[in-house]
């Protein structure tokens, strides 16, 4: 019979702790502090949810995807100070002069969020 406390799936809050040496070499070591950074847990935590069969989830993607998020931002916001360029005429610069150029950023622009909206969604999956 199993006890409520002793269910499957990690539980928060005091627990009656029992530890279980285990060895590894260095390199697995590394890669095990590594996995458990990836996931945002402690090794001890890392190893218990694997050896129980879960499957932690990686933060690093939530991660680059914020990061992607931001990026696309910045892209916009210089897309839109480019366009009040173009429309605010004669007071900075000669934007006729720079048409040309200023129309092949603000493609290229566009293409980049492109690319990150598809890195995005390859991200989630």
């Amino acid at each position: 019979m199993v006890d409520s406390e002793q269910e499957a799936g990690p539980k928060k809050g005091k627990r009656n702790r029992v530890s279980v040496p285990s060895y590894f070499l260095p390199e697995e070591k590394l890669l095990l502090e590594e996995k458990a950074k990836q996931c945002s847990l402690s090794v001890s935590n890392y190893i218990r949810d694997v050896s129980l069969g879960y499957q932690p989830k990686s933060t690093s993607d939530a991660k680059a995807v914020l990061e992607l998020v931001r990026i696309n931002a910045d892209l916009g916001r210089l897309g839109g100070l480019l366009k009040l360029l173009l429309t605010d005429e004669g007071k900075h610069l000669d934007a006729k002069a720079h048409r040309p150029q200023i129309n092949e950023l603000l493609h290229q622009i566009g293409e980049l969020q492109m690319q990150l909206k598809i890195e995005v969604t390859r991200i989630r999956k």
